[in-house]
């Protein structure tokens, strides 16, 4: 085969084939020549060549984008295993929780889920919570203040913490610590919240405000000198009676020490009745000279 250009310039390929031309004697005396334009042929072929890579790329593509796509398949059920597993462990921790925990579906304010520690607290079955809000529920009065500034907290930074009353069917009137937190879950707005009940806690706290206004109103009134000590043996409380005194308040006894208000000599037995006073726990009396 000869590529070959015409006069015209036109390409073309052709097919030259030859045999041997022979007399009766068997002598060659000459050739038979066949020459053959095989251009269209040719074209074919190469077209037909094309065709068949053309095929091979699909094919290569279509393997690739069905190994792509697999993959992609196989990453989202792993995924989605990983989500349900990490679900799974959330709601084993949710529901097991020692605190009171609850879910609320923003904006509505209602409730998604709670736990059994909730339902223990507020005395509410879960069947019973589950799509009302803590209002229908009669936990809190709708326009309670305290609420209304809890939520525009929750609002403004995504987070809160505070004290809550909680109208309770097990108990009554409580108090609750709790600390919230908004989240995005599954293309929605929701409220986790952990709550605590502190009610005990505060009437603690309260009782001893009270007794100390108690103890503070007693000192006081009282003729004699009062002086309260810490663990590094500087005074913590002192009443009128000693300011009248010694002329030193509070602060100014602390910066002035036992050094400052005591007699030099007798600065030993003070700090040996102090010692006394801590090991035996017992009351002492020792007799001391004041500057």
């Amino acid at each position: 085969e000869r590529l070959i250009r015409t006069p015209s310039g036109v390409e073309k390929v052709l097919r030259t084939s030859a045999a041997p031309l022979r007399d009766d004697e068997g002598t060659i005396v000459g050739a038979v020549v066949l020459v053959a334009d095989v251009s269209a042929e040719k074209v074919e072929e190469e077209r037909a060549r094309e065709h068949a890579a053309r095929l091979r790329q699909a094919n290569e593509e279509r393997a690739r984008a069905l190994a792509e796509a697999e993959h992609a398949l196989l990453e989202r059920r792993r995924a989605e295993e990983e989500l349900r597993a990490s679900e799974q462990r959330f709601a084993i921790m949710f529901r097991r929780s020692p605190l009171a925990k609850v879910w609320v579906r923003l904006p509505a304010r209602t409730l998604a889920d709670v736990n059994e520690a909730w339902v223990e607290l507020t005395g509410i079955p879960r069947e019973e919570a589950i799509g009302r809000t803590a209002a229908e529920l009669g936990i809190v009065e709708a326009d309670a203040e305290d609420h209304r500034r809890f939520y525009g907290a929750l609002q403004d930074a995504g987070i809160a913490e505070g004290d809550l009353r909680l109208a309770t069917r097990r108990d009554g009137a409580r108090v609750v610590h709790i600390r919230a937190e908004r989240i995005q879950f599954r293309g929605e707005s929701f409220v986790l919240g952990a709550l605590q009940d502190v009610t005990e806690r505060k009437r603690a706290e309260r009782a001893l405000r009270e007794s100390e206004q108690r103890f503070r109103m007693l000192t006081e009134a009282m003729p004699q000198i009062v002086c309260i000590l810490g663990a590094d043996g500087l005074p913590e409380y002192v009443n009128a009676r000693w300011v009248d005194f010694s002329g030193l308040d509070l602060a100014a006894s602390r910066r002035a020490g036992w050094p400052g208000v005591l007699h030099p000599e007798d600065l030993p037995a003070a700090a040996a009745c102090r010692r006394r006073a801590l090991k035996t726990l017992a009351p002492q009396e020792v007799e001391l000279r004041y500057r």
